[in-house]
Protein backbone atom coordinates (compact mmCIF):
# COMPACT_ATOMS: atom_id res chain seq x y z
CA UNK A 1 0.00 0.00 0.00
CA UNK A 2 1.53 3.10 -1.27
CA UNK A 3 0.63 5.16 2.47
CA UNK A 4 2.46 2.83 4.25
CA UNK A 5 5.76 2.71 2.15
CA UNK A 6 5.83 6.06 1.08
CA UNK A 7 4.84 7.94 4.49
CA UNK A 8 4.90 5.71 7.13
CA UNK A 9 7.92 3.70 6.74
CA UNK A 10 9.90 6.12 4.70
CA UNK A 11 12.66 7.26 6.69
CA UNK A 12 12.93 10.63 5.09
CA UNK A 13 9.63 11.54 5.57
CA UNK A 14 9.29 13.92 8.81
CA UNK A 15 5.11 14.43 8.73
CA UNK A 16 2.29 12.11 9.20
CA UNK A 17 -1.33 13.54 7.73
CA UNK A 18 -2.93 11.99 10.55
CA UNK A 19 -1.91 11.28 14.23
CA UNK A 20 -0.25 8.18 15.11
CA UNK A 21 -2.92 6.34 16.39
CA UNK A 22 -5.07 6.49 13.44
CA UNK A 23 -1.83 5.79 11.44
CA UNK A 24 -1.33 2.84 13.33
CA UNK A 25 -5.02 1.37 12.87
CA UNK A 26 -4.83 1.81 8.81
CA UNK A 27 -1.80 -0.25 9.23
CA UNK A 28 -3.41 -3.23 11.12
CA UNK A 29 -7.11 -2.96 9.53
CA UNK A 30 -4.83 -3.22 6.12
CA UNK A 31 -3.42 -6.21 7.66
CA UNK A 32 -6.19 -8.17 8.78
CA UNK A 33 -7.59 -7.34 5.16
CA UNK A 34 -4.84 -8.82 3.58
CA UNK A 35 -4.51 -11.70 5.48
CA UNK A 36 -8.28 -12.68 4.92
CA UNK A 37 -7.79 -12.03 1.13
CA UNK A 38 -4.64 -14.07 1.31
CA UNK A 39 -6.62 -16.93 2.94
CA UNK A 40 -9.82 -16.38 0.17
CA UNK A 41 -7.15 -16.98 -2.34
CA UNK A 42 -5.70 -19.92 -1.02
CA UNK A 43 -9.49 -21.04 -0.71
CA UNK A 44 -10.04 -20.51 -4.07
CA UNK A 45 -7.12 -22.11 -5.96
CA UNK A 46 -7.09 -24.81 -3.71
CA UNK A 47 -10.80 -25.65 -5.03
CA UNK A 48 -9.96 -24.81 -8.46
CA UNK A 49 -7.62 -28.04 -8.36
CA UNK A 50 -10.60 -30.35 -9.95
CA UNK A 51 -11.32 -28.37 -12.39
CA UNK A 52 -7.48 -28.18 -13.62
CA UNK A 53 -7.55 -32.05 -13.27
CA UNK A 54 -10.93 -32.10 -15.08
CA UNK A 55 -9.08 -29.91 -18.11
CA UNK A 56 -6.04 -31.94 -17.77
CA UNK A 57 -8.08 -34.93 -17.92
CA UNK A 58 -9.76 -33.55 -21.52
CA UNK A 59 -6.55 -32.49 -23.39
CA UNK A 60 -4.77 -35.28 -22.52
CA UNK A 61 -8.32 -37.46 -24.43
CA UNK A 62 -8.18 -35.24 -27.32
CA UNK A 63 -4.58 -35.28 -27.84
CA UNK A 64 -4.62 -39.16 -27.77
CA UNK A 65 -7.41 -38.87 -30.01
CA UNK A 66 -5.96 -36.33 -32.47
CA UNK A 67 -2.57 -37.89 -32.43
CA UNK A 68 -3.96 -41.42 -33.21
CA UNK A 69 -6.09 -40.17 -36.29
CA UNK A 70 -3.03 -38.78 -37.89
CA UNK A 71 -0.57 -41.72 -37.00
CA UNK A 72 -3.26 -44.41 -38.42
CA UNK A 73 -2.24 -44.03 -42.06
CA UNK A 74 1.66 -44.30 -40.97
CA UNK A 75 3.77 -47.07 -40.85
CA UNK A 76 6.94 -47.59 -38.94
CA UNK A 77 10.57 -47.49 -41.43
CA UNK A 78 13.30 -45.57 -40.41
CA UNK A 79 15.11 -46.56 -44.00
CA UNK A 80 12.43 -45.09 -45.94
CA UNK A 81 11.93 -42.03 -43.57
CA UNK A 82 15.77 -41.36 -44.54
CA UNK A 83 15.41 -41.51 -47.97
CA UNK A 84 12.14 -39.51 -48.41
CA UNK A 85 14.35 -36.63 -46.16
CA UNK A 86 17.09 -36.84 -48.18
CA UNK A 87 15.17 -35.76 -51.52
CA UNK A 88 16.34 -32.25 -52.68
CA UNK A 89 12.65 -30.85 -52.19
CA UNK A 90 12.88 -31.63 -48.44
CA UNK A 91 16.67 -29.33 -47.91
CA UNK A 92 19.14 -31.46 -49.10
CA UNK A 93 21.57 -29.25 -51.53
CA UNK A 94 21.43 -30.60 -55.31
CA UNK A 95 23.82 -28.18 -56.10
CA UNK A 96 21.87 -26.28 -59.40
CA UNK A 97 20.18 -24.01 -57.30
CA UNK A 98 20.18 -20.41 -58.92
CA UNK A 99 21.14 -21.55 -62.33
CA UNK A 100 17.87 -21.35 -63.32
CA UNK A 101 17.74 -17.82 -62.57
CA UNK A 102 20.89 -16.31 -64.33
CA UNK A 103 19.10 -15.49 -68.08
CA UNK A 104 16.48 -13.53 -66.11
CA UNK A 105 16.36 -9.71 -65.03
CA UNK A 106 13.77 -7.84 -62.89
CA UNK A 107 12.45 -4.57 -64.71
CA UNK A 108 9.44 -2.45 -64.28
CA UNK A 109 8.20 0.50 -62.02
CA UNK A 110 10.22 -0.50 -58.49
CA UNK A 111 9.85 2.44 -56.88
CA UNK A 112 6.14 3.17 -57.81
CA UNK A 113 5.28 -0.33 -55.59
CA UNK A 114 3.94 -1.73 -59.07
CA UNK A 115 4.40 -5.86 -59.43
CA UNK A 116 8.11 -5.79 -60.48
CA UNK A 117 7.73 -7.59 -63.96
CA UNK A 118 10.70 -10.76 -64.88
CA UNK A 119 11.82 -10.10 -67.93
CA UNK A 120 14.55 -12.47 -70.10
CA UNK A 121 17.81 -10.87 -71.32
CA UNK A 122 18.57 -10.29 -74.41
CA UNK A 123 21.40 -12.11 -76.21
CA UNK A 124 22.30 -8.41 -77.62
Amino acid sequence: MPFITNCIQDHKSEFIPYNKFTCLLIIQVFTVYAVIMSVIGLFVALSQVDFMLIRLLADLVVNHFTTYFFLRGKSVNRMKYDQHNKRPEHGEDSGDELELLDDVVIAGPLARGRHESLVPKSDT
